[in-house]
């Protein structure tokens, strides 16, 4: 009896530890498999540059069709096309100013010193020779580079030749006379490619610059442009002009294109260049369009205007047009999913160069950069101390669609309406949006032009919450047009 209870004992014992064990090898499976993949999560290195992810919030609908503009209480308020025609011309021709000053209105004469270059910029772009800039090849920049490109730099020179001139072939404008493209550390998402820290802008034919001084080479010119700031172009994509020509040029007609891409021709159907939304051409009364082109005159080059043709008529426009939320949807239709370019690098548009082509059509000449864009007007909130759902409201609110820039530092988009979630949406051209794992960052690439939501990105799992546009956004404008 005693032995069969100790056999009971036994058994009962066995038992327990054999259910024991059917428990925890599973757990302790499950733990391993757990332990592994955290430990590769944690020391998997963050994508510099990801273009794999799917990313849920970014499948929205490339077209304005399906776009709600109704959703929203803000006020249309019109511009005096006289007016605004008239801060078009003062701000298109301020290079000129010093030229054609006498042909303002007295009323409305306005005192400009953007004619005039600063020593101060000079040396700025001196002092930026002294960061550390890589090539192409990822290899810095070497002192002996840095050296002659100083010296062509001339800045002894500065304003020796302080005259107008204008742009006859589409010309990147850079910060230091050089054809390099260079970049801060390329290891580091956000500094290497695209953003060519030398590239400031493309310049449009047609488009008033004035002059200062041409580099030691002879091959660069310092010039002042349309939106207030200085660079270096090829000497050969300009052509000084006399007061009276840039007199005879302020007091024509200009017109506009409204598309990019068309070809303008020559009589003879010799290609001169392709148009892009924004570009400006001085025009006749019998609706000729002429473009600038230099005539070698012995030594000198002056400007002579050669009529053009072009194959889609409706791709320029004579005279401002009214703006209208159909008329915007026609000029940015097109512009959709065009690649992202910094400073217009390779002729694409980054988000401010986007904005600016889209509201030069109307005749609003904005500024070049971002913060510039949203300091224009009369009709700006700001929001930078906002909660998201003040902002929400703000833009149910007041926000116009087409008419309202949505800015956060460093980008800008413009508001076209709402999803059918009533979430505002905006079009813009964007790089991308930061990620972070642990102390590893870096980019995921969109590249291009898009409408998206405000918070775009967040469904990334590895997206760096602190930088969704929607959490940053710290003004509203809206464009008077």
């Amino acid at each position: 009896m005693r032995n069969k209870r100790k056999f009971s004992i036994l058994n009962t014992s066995i038992m327990s530890k054999k259910y024991t064990l059917i428990y925890i090898i599973p757990i302790f499976f499950v733990l391993q498999i757990a332990i592994y993949l955290s430990f590769n999560y944690l020391n998997t290195p963050l994508d510099l540059h990801d273009i794999s992810t799917q990313v849920a919030d970014l499948d929205i609908e490339q077209s304005f069709d399906n776009v709600d503009i109704s959703f929203t209480n803000g006020t249309n308020q019109k511009t005096d096309s006289q007016e605004r025609d008239f801060l078009w011309k003062k701000n298109y021709f301020s290079p000129w100013l010093k030229e054609v000053q006498d042909l303002l209105s007295t009323k409305k004469n306005i005192q400009n010193k953007n004619h005039e270059f600063s020593i101060e910029t000079a040396k700025k772009i001196n002092t930026f020779l002294h960061q550390n800039l890589y090539r192409e090849n990822y290899r810095e920049l070497t002192d002996k580079d840095r050296k002659e490109i100083q010296e062509n730099t001339n800045f002894e020179s500065l304003n020796s030749i302080n005259q107008p001139a204008i742009i006859i072939h589409p010309t990147p404008i850079k910060a230091i006379p050089t054809d390099y493209t260079l970049f801060h550390n390329p290891q580091i998402a956000g500094e290497g490619y695209p953003f060519d820290t030398l590239q400031y802008h493309q310049l449009k034919p047609g488009q008033p610059i004035r002059i200062s001084h041409n580099s030691k080479d002879g091959l660069w010119a310092y010039v002042l442009t349309n939106q207030n700031f200085a660079g270096w172009i090829p000497a050969e994509h300009l052509v000084v002009l006399d007061p009276m020509k840039c007199k005879k040029l302020y007091q024509s007609q200009w017109g506009v294109f409204q598309k990019d891409g068309i070809i303008l021709k020559n009589k003879y159907g010799i290609p001169l260049c392709k148009s892009t939304v924004g570009m400006y051409l001085p025009v006749s009364k019998g609706k000729t369009i002429y473009f600038p082109t230099n005539k070698t005159n012995k030594k000198t080059s002056i400007l002579q205007l050669i009529k053009v043709q072009i194959s889609e008529q409706s791709s320029f426009l004579f005279e401002h047009p009214t703006w209208s939320i159909q008329k915007s949807k026609e000029i940015l239709t097109p512009l959709l999913g065009k690649v992202y370019g910094w400073g217009t690098l390779y002729g694409e548009r980054d988000c401010s160069g986007l904005i600016q082509d889209y509201a030069s059509v109307f005749g609003i000449w904005l500024g070049r950069n971002s913060k510039s864009q949203s300091e224009y007007g009369n009709l700006s909130f700001d929001c930078s101390k906002m909660t998201t759902e003040e902002k929400l409201k703000l833009i149910k609110d007041h926000a116009i669609p087409f008419k309202t820039l949505l800015y956060r530092s460093g980008h800008i988009g413009i508001f076209v309406g709402f999803d059918k979630d009533k979430q505002p949406l905006m079009m813009h051209s964007v790089w991308g949006f930061k990620l972070k794992k642990n102390n590893n960052k870096g980019r995921y690439i969109i590249g291009k032009s898009i409408i998206s939501r405000l918070d775009y990105g967040h469904s990334h799992p590895q997206v760096d919450k602190h930088e969704i546009f929607l959490n940053l956004m710290s003004k509203m404008t809206i464009l008077n047009f």
